[in-house]
């Protein structure tokens, strides 16, 4: 697997956004991406994005972001 830094995959995955952002209204009016389909895909890159955000914060030694992002991943780990 190619080592791609955090700072990368996280501007790929903003245009990846853009990019369903421009493209899914067209889908959608066409028939073929349900709408909750297409919020449902939406909010899951948001998502990739935010976690790739804290990824990167804490890469940075950002202010208390790594810490806030460890104690988050830890509570997650922690739930069945």
């Amino acid at each position: 697997m190619p080592d791609v830094p955090l700072r990368l995959q996280l501007a790929c995955a903003k245009r990846e956004l853009a990019l369903r952002i421009c493209l899914y209204p067209h889908l959608v009016a066409h028939g073929t991406l349900l709408p909750r389909t297409a919020m449902r895909e939406l909010a899951q890159m948001r998502a990739i994005i935010a976690t790739l955000k804290g990824l990167v914060e804490a890469e940075r030694g950002g202010e208390g972001q790594g810490e806030m992002f460890e104690a988050r991943a830890g509570r997650e780990a922690e739930e069945p």
